[in-house]
């Protein structure tokens, strides 16, 4: 059986009430913007083929069975939901040198109590200044939009070898991480189909989180979605993969084989490597399948699905029709492929719990407890699957019901529920001079997004119960709300 996948670190200490720093010119009175305290009740609104236009929701609307619904939130970081009071905050321009300035000039007593980096409005397409940025204390740096959602955009970011760090809520075009240590990537929205985890030359992945990190729309794009991977003798350990959604890529359909290139091979996300030594968990996550698999176990041991949605089959392409100039399509040259849910056969302890996995299921599993599949003759060392046959007649209503299509107006409504203090200006940046970064890698370069279907549909969901990671404001057990059955 796979283990938990804990935070490697303790939980941080608890600021005193008057130890608030905040350097800002003139700081006024704070003023609460709650996202999801909307009055009237909203439904979630998607029409023609985007997932970007909906109008916002109620707070009693936003619930949903599986993935991002703004309740999971990255372990030791300073806790912002109420407000800024202990901590240090450090506003700064929309530039990964500015970011780095004030990273460099945090001491060592302000990031243990808490330290926060608030970036004002804007576009920053390179982030690499932040790569080799080293933060070995017990609680994470947060780099967060001043702002929220939508108020800071980003192009390809690319970063190495950093430790310490939390970034919470940008609009990114990718993610594409060369080496991490007790780190977190949380709320983030990726609009062109890449997210890249993966341990680099002497520069390992340990303690690493993807919290809410949202790929919400398919592409034509002839490579996977998202990768976790390690290769000895690189070293991986201790992912975890937390309400997060991945849509599909499909490949571009063209003539291949022969004097052609060989077809692609599209998973949504793949999982690959001897290097990775430690556990992979995907925790209240949604996969969509691409054409081959929507996730991929190669040679990985120790990997769970727990509270987890992944969608393969017909039933996928209710939510995500082929696309055209993308395999499976209507006149395409090449089929749609095998729409597996989770194929490979895995390392050794491949487990899931209070799941439900919609498609071919390849691994060899060692331990299932609660969970669903519409596959029969699948089995376990421990436990087993439950067949629900009516799982491969599901509609997209059936699976809005499951999973809220992350809509713009979704993302914000669960993700800008953030006590937000009222002085707009960002204060003089820190002058202290960064030290040396090493260059990133480069990260791919995907073909324009697609947007997909969906009809509305969502839950309410009552009151909360204690969760896994302990809360950085008070010691004490975050709360999640109890989710609907599934």
């Amino acid at each position: 059986m796979a283990r938990a996948t804990p935070s490697s670190t303790p939980p941080p200490p608890v600021p005193s009430a008057g130890a608030s720093s905040l350097r800002t010119a003139g700081r006024a009175t704070t003023t609460l913007v709650r996202a999801l305290a909307l009055t009237a009740a909203v439904t979630i609104a998607v029409t023609g083929l985007s997932l970007q236009g909906a109008p916002a929701a109620s707070a009693a609307e936003t619930g949903s069975a599986f993935g991002p619904d703004g309740t999971h939130y990255p372990s030791d970081t300073p806790d912002i939901r109420s407000g800024f009071e202990g901590l240090t905050v450090v506003d700064v321009a929309a530039s990964g040198p500015a970011i780095r300035r004030a990273l460099d000039a945090l001491k060592p007593a302000e990031i243990a109590a808490g330290a926060v980096i608030r970036v004002a409005p804007g576009h920053i397409s390179d982030l690499s200044a932040v790569s080799g940025y080293r933060n070995t204390g017990a609680t994470k740096v947060l780099v967060t939009a001043r702002d929220g959602f939508q108020s800071v955009t980003g192009g390809d970011w690319a970063l190495r070898a950093v430790t310490g760090l939390t970034l919470l809520r940008f609009d990114i075009d990718s993610l594409d991480v060369k080496g991490a240590t007790h780190s977190s990537f949380a709320r983030l929205r990726i609009n062109e189909n890449w997210i890249g985890l993966a341990a680099s030359s002497n520069v390992p992945v340990r303690d690493v989180e993807l919290i809410e990190v949202v790929v919400p729309q398919s592409m034509v794009k002839s490579g996977d979605t998202a990768q976790i991977k390690a290769f000895a003798p690189n070293v991986m350990s201790d992912v975890l993969v937390e309400g997060g959604y991945l849509a599909p890529s499909y490949y571009v359909d063209a003539v291949y084989g022969g004097s052609n290139p060989a077809r692609p091979h599209t998973d949504t996300l793949q999982i690959e490597g001897g290097g990775v030594t430690g556990q992979v968990t995907l925790r209240d996550t949604v996969v969509f399948s691409s054409n081959n698999s929507a996730v991929i176990i190669g040679g990985v041991r120790n990997v769970a699905f727990e509270e987890s949605l992944v969608v393969g089959g017909s039933t996928t392409v209710q939510r995500y029709p082929f696309l055209r100039g993308g395999a499976g399509a209507a006149g395409a040259i090449n089929g749609p492929g095998s729409l597996s849910a989770i194929q490979g056969s895995g390392g050794g302890n491949v487990d899931a719990s209070d799941s439900t996995l919609i498609g071919s299921l390849q691994p060899v599993w060692d331990s299932v407890v609660n969970t669903r599949t519409n596959m029969a003759g699948k089995t376990a060392r421990t436990g087993g699957f439950t067949v629900d046959s009516t799982l491969s007649s599901t509609t997209a209503a059936g699976l809005d019901a499951m999973s809220t299509p992350p809509t713009t107006a979704y993302l914000a409504a669960i993700w800008d529920d953030i006590e937000e203090p009222s002085t707009p200006e960002p204060t003089p940046e820190p002058t202290v001079e960064p030290t040396p970064a090493p260059s990133p890698e480069t990260t791919p370069d995907p073909t324009p997004t697609a947007t997909p279907t969906s009809n509305s549909g969502s839950g309410s969901r009552p009151s909360c119960t204690a969760t896994r990671r302990a809360g950085h404001r008070t010691g004490e057990a975050r709360c999640r709300r109890p989710r609907r059955r599934r």
